[in-house]
């Protein structure tokens, strides 16, 4: 009777590891390097839409890391092309395409954007949307960004070193901080809400748009590299600009 027991014991214990080894089969297939293509992941139903249509290549309703590794992700024209007459609020579920080195989201519909986890970044178009928060954290190698035509009132760009174009014209931003992009060569704030500007550690700047703001004085002596500025670049505002106006 002991020795059955000892059996029976023993054959549960295989029966167990034997469940716990294809459980672990399982999560190594369906795990870490898949994302579902679901409503938690992908939230905005045409961008999961777009995802399923463009981007799951085999059609088995999730993402293989293969799947995810892309450099560009054009998703304004898929949209254009797919999904017309609709728009896209959230493009969440970004953030598992960390391959990516350039993005395309503009005239959408987007109200936020976080490209915190897309690292890789060197351009990103989001421009044309109703966007209120724009959230980058850290992104080294971004270099060109434009997100004209949004709701905009605040924007943190202390991460992004390497940023030499920025367009953020027609928004409702009240103050921005430059001090951390130098390497910024082309700068357009037009028809924003901003009451000072400063370009002093912008020295390779070389062309400036920042009229219909609310700038009463504006230092360019730093911006020897500037070669266009004019009235018109920096008008529609009381302004004295203390450097020369050429052009």
């Amino acid at each position: 009777m002991y020795k059955l027991k000892i059996k029976k014991y023993i054959a549960s214990i295989l029966a167990l590891v034997t469940v716990v080894a294809c459980l672990s089969v399982g999560v190594a297939a369906f795990g870490d390097d898949t994302v579902a293509i679901n409503e938690a992941n992908f939230p905005d139903p045409v961008f999961r839409a777009i995802v399923s249509e463009k981007y799951d290549k085999n059609s088995d309703g999730v993402l293989q890391l293969s799947e995810r590794e892309v450099s560009s992700l054009t998703v304004s024209a898929f949209h254009d092309s797919l999904y017309p007459n609709t728009t896209i609020e959230s493009i969440k579920g970004i953030e598992y395409f960390t391959s990516a080195t350039s993005l395309y989201a503009a005239d959408i519909g987007l109200k936020e954007l976080d490209l915190s986890k897309n690292t890789k970044l060197v351009l990103v178009r989001c421009g044309g949307n109703p966007i209120e928060t724009l959230t980058l954290g850290s992104l080294p190698s971004l270099v060109d960004l434009n997100c004209r035509g949004g709701l905009l009132t605040t924007i943190n760009l202390s991460s992004c070193p390497k940023l030499k174009k920025l367009n953020l014209d027609t928004n409702k931003l009240t103050s921005i901080n430059l001090s951390s992009n130098t390497a910024l060569t082309t700068l357009s704030l037009y028809q924003n809400e901003l009451t000072s500007l400063d370009l002093s550690a912008n020295t390779s700047l070389r062309s400036l748009s920042c009229s219909n703001n609310h700038i009463p004085e504006l230092d360019l002596s730093a911006n020897t590299s500037l070669s266009g500025v004019t009235e018109q670049d920096i008008g529609n505002q009381w302004i004295n600009a203390s450097a020369y106006l050429s052009g």
